[in-house]
């Protein structure tokens, strides 16, 4: 065994490891040596009880974030120059989309001299880059697994807004609107789809991020988010992601210093926008690399995405590889205001000013947040729930194939599928949540 584990860790390993003797607690060292992980706790009183496990103890830490884009991952992108080249306004309304959708499949939407060549919406594999995704959250709160609402842990695909909402997916599927590969789509495919040999074919994608170009390609600058749309019922949100702890790091048994791990560990989630501000960079050398490699300073008078002073630049790109540095592969505290002090690059796409612009603009506003809180559960609920989330979601996706695809009936067909969700263990599922839920609850109060 090692003295550390510095690692993306399993919670349910983690914690019945912690419980078993192999992991140490480490709320008595956090609270003796713990500097900045104590500032961090301060900073955001859902830290250390989401980091609790059940028995009261912490045996792991987390990387921890608050960056902008990522409180918003479920993005329509939209090629505007199509949107342009059709005579029409950014939808509004998930109706105002359909006839968007229309006139990109049926004008020409690329100028390329073929008409029938535009696929209006595409889907595929990548991060949020799957559907149901952004738009049913025009229908109902959309979130891949459970959610809180009024202190209640629900589901979506049980709920009558996830039928109406797979029957707008099938009008578009059914009128070839949205690619009928969508739901075996590589990411590989889709971007062939964008680079095809005639020009490029997307009219609009979901995705947290735009992936489906090289950076380098320019028909990527026309592509920009559209906001949450208005759904028949009135619904405009968009669901915020807030931070959740991944274990990923853990003292064991035979480390003979542990003061001496978490004091090393402890420097890693230093909150270093203070430094920047500062015009102190030693810390962010130590994250980030060699300036002038990696990063370099801002110039004077340059503002940052926030606003405010600008204080650094990326040399580098979130999917470029380097031998420079790890890019975040440590414990780092990305403080809100870090990305925020970010200059723009000199040349080419710039992802963080459009995810970051983009976000604030297009979904700050339409914010809903239902966000469950990572929670422990003891050994028996995580063995049922890791059973009942598999077969659960394996069983909600296959029959949102069939509804979509026409092989099951969404009037007909709608009461099997909710009793087969119960026969699965639905409530059962529910229940184990809400418990731990309110286990958290009490946590939070002490």
């Amino acid at each position: 065994m090692p003295d550390v584990f510095l690692t993306s860790l399993s919670r349910p390993v983690v914690e019945s490891l912690g419980i078993e003797g192999i992991f140490i607690p480490l709320e008595g060292l956090i609270d003796e040596y713990g500097y900045n992980i104590k500032k961090l706790i301060e900073h955001n009183e859902t830290v250390r009880p989401k980091l609790t496990a059940y028995d009261g103890h912490i045996y792991f830490l987390s990387k921890y974030w608050e960056g902008v884009h990522d409180r918003h991952v479920e993005k329509m992108w939209m090629n505007m120059k199509w949107l342009n080249n059709v005579g029409m306004d950014i939808p509004e309304t998930t109706e105002d989309f359909y006839n968007v959708l229309k006139a990109f499949k049926e004008k020409d939407a690329n100028e390329n001299g073929d008409s029938n060549d535009e696929i209006p919406f595409i889907a595929h594999t990548g991060w949020m880059s799957s559907i149901p995704n952004y738009l049913m959250n025009a229908f109902v709160y959309y979130t891949p697994s459970a959610y809180v609402e009024d202190g209640k842990v629900k589901v979506s695909y049980a709920q009558e807004g996830w039928r109406e909402g797979l029957r707008f997916y099938k009008r578009l599927y059914d009128e070839e609107l949205l690619d009928n590969e969508c739901f075996s789509m590589t990411e590989e495919q889709a971007k062939a789809l964008a680079s095809a040999p005639t020009g490029n074919r997307v009219g609009c994608t979901v995705s947290g991020a735009i992936s489906i170009f090289d950076f380098s390609d320019p028909e990527l600058l026309n592509y920009k988010t559209i906001p949450p749309l208005t759904g028949p019922d009135g619904l405009k949100q968009a669901p915020q992601y807030n931070w959740n702890p991944s274990p990923y790091f853990a003292i064991t048994s035979v480390c003979e210093n542990p003061q001496a791990a978490i004091r090393w560990v402890d420097c890693q989630i230093k909150d270093i926008v203070p430094d920047l501000q500062n015009d102190d960079f030693d810390w962010y050398t130590l994250w980030y690399g060699t300036e002038g490699v990696s990063w370099e300073r801002a110039e004077k008078g340059e503002i940052g995405l926030s606003g405010e002073p600008a204080k650094y630049r990326w040399l580098f790109s979130w999917n470029e590889q380097t031998n420079d540095h790890l890019f975040e592969g440590f414990l780092l505290n990305e403080n809100v205001g870090l990305k925020g002090m970010m200059a723009r690059v000199k040349e080419g796409y710039d992802q963080e000013a459009t995810l970051y612009e983009e976000t604030i603009k297009n979904y700050n506003p339409y914010a809903v947040d239902k966000t469950i809180p990572s929670m422990s559960l003891k050994p028996d609920e995580n063995e049922r729930i890791a059973q009942l989330s598999t077969e659960l979601s394996t069983y909600y996706q296959e029959m949102m194939a069939k509804f979509i695809r026409g092989e099951a009936d969404l009037d007909n067909d709608w009461d099997d599928y909710l009793g087969e969700l119960e026969a699965i263990g639905l409530e059962e599922y529910l229940k184990i949540y809400q418990e731990a839920y309110d286990r958290y609850l009490s946590t939070m109060k002490k």
